[in-house]
């Protein structure tokens, strides 16, 4: 009977230890899946936001909505026009999409929202520019698609 109780008592303790081993690496997988989608979020929003005040792209300034110096032939980066960012169209990534860009004028907050979807995960990049020769932050949200 001692034999029995002792063989209890060591097998309880290998479970319990068992059970705590699996309850943290589980947890530790759940973190790191949840840190590399945070990280996929901040990557493609920056990168946008990036792209969006350094480069002129035609067919969606979202991805470039510079001035162009034809002069020189070169973009000039970080000067927007206000009509540029107006004709933005939105993106959507596997996984991710564009949900605002918005910027502050004299007159006020100006928000041009490019998706109607909701998400509780997102994140704002915001660039110094120069917006129709006056200076402003523009903000750039990026969402993940839940």
């Amino acid at each position: 009977m001692i034999f029995s109780i002792d063989a209890i008592i060591a097998f309880s303790l290998m479970l319990m230890g068992m059970l705590v081993f699996v309850t943290v690496l589980s947890n530790s997988g759940n973190s790191a899946v949840q840190q590399a989608k945070e990280l996929f979020l901040e990557e493609k929003t920056f990168a946008i936001a990036d792209s969006l005040v350094k480069n002129y792209n035609q067919e969606n300034t979202l991805l470039g909505a510079c001035t162009t110096d034809l002069k020189k032939k070169r973009v000039l980066s970080n000067e927007l026009t206000a009509q540029n960012l107006l004709s933005a169209k939105p993106i959507e990534l596997e996984g991710f999409f564009v949900k605002s860009i918005s910027y502050n004028t004299g007159a006020g907050e100006k928000q041009i929202l490019l998706s109607q979807k909701d998400s509780d995960k997102c994140i704002s990049a915001k660039r110094f520019v120069l917006l129709d020769g006056a200076k402003t932050i523009i903000s750039v949200k990026g969402c993940l698609n839940e």
